[in-house]
Parts: C-alpha cells; structure tokens; sequence
C-alpha cells in the first residue's frame, strides 16, 4: 500500500464494487473510507483513482436513498477520475457516469440520466470493442431499458427485447 497507493485503491474500489454486488453496504462503505483517506493522504493532491471507491459510495448512497448525497458524490468521482488518461482511469468514468445515470433515474430527472448516459457512452467509444461491450452490459443495460421506460419509449424497449431474445448482442 505504502509504495503503490493507487494500485491499492484500485483494488480497494472493485472490492467494494463486488460488496455492494453482494448487498454488504455498510462493509463497503467502510472500504470505501478506507480507500479515500489513502487516496486523501498526499497532502493537497487527491490520487484520481480515488474516483473508483468515491462512485462506489455515491452507489450506496443512492441504495439508501440519499440522493442529494450520492449525486455529489458521483459528480466529484467523475471530476477525480477525469484528472488522467489511462485505461483504468476510462473504467473509472464509466463507473462514475453509470452511477450519476442511477441517481438520476431516483430522481426523476430524466434529462440529467440521458445526459449521463450519454456521457457514459461517449467514453465507452474510446475503448475496444470487447471491452467496451462488457462495460455497457455490465454497467448501463438495464438501466437504459429503464430510461426507455421512464420517458414512454415503450417500444423502444420492446425492439430492444426482441432483438435480444432472438440473439442480437449489444
């Protein structure tokens, strides 16, 4: 930890991610914590990985429906994590933008959630196309139906499930 700060925060973020996952909220909050005081300990300069575990206690936020909070937060991951350019840092927008779509959608602010979507996918285009896949399925697909939903674009939804269910990938 003390020679690879961000390496541990990384790490620190997908365990997190994975407790959250398995609905342990108050550990990963912990975790969470744990991951931005180490991130915050650099004097001024906040490490940018520390935008993994921030998103991830913006998603708890969000599950105890502390939506001010969690908004806040998912908006200082996005800025921290927007500080470097590199592949890991990419996943960590994607992760932080996902996150903003979540609360926006408890909010009911449909046009905050597009915009987040959008931004999600804007980053998403400059990774490979495996990779890329992977993140929207693992991040955004679900909730896309729901924006769908939550705007009356019912049939929308209901191409999309049939282009599913007959083997069409997004």
């Amino acid at each position: 930890v003390a020679r690879q700060p961000a390496v541990a925060i990384s790490f620190m973020g997908v365990t997190a991610n994975f407790m959250i996952g398995a609905g342990q909220l108050q550990e990963a909050l912990q975790v969470t914590q744990q991951a931005m005081l180490l991130g915050n300990k650099l004097g001024d300069m906040v490490l940018p990985d520390v935008g993994w575990p921030t998103a991830c206690q913006a998603e708890i936020l969000r599950e105890w429906n502390q939506l001010n909070a969690a908004r806040s937060l998912a908006l200082q991951a996005i800025s921290q994590c927007e500080q470097t350019q590199s592949m890991a840092s990419l996943a960590f927008i994607n992760r932080a933008y996902a996150v903003l779509l979540r609360v926006s959608l408890s909010r009911g602010e449909l046009d905050a959630a597009r915009s987040a979507l959008q931004e999600f996918e804007r980053v998403n285009m400059s990774t490979n196309q495996p990779y890329s896949s992977y993140t929207r399925s693992f991040f955004t697909t679900v909730d896309q139906v729901k924006l769908w939903l939550a705007c009356g674009e019912l049939d929308r939804a209901m191409c999309w499930a049939e282009e599913l269910d007959q083997g069409k990938r997004y």
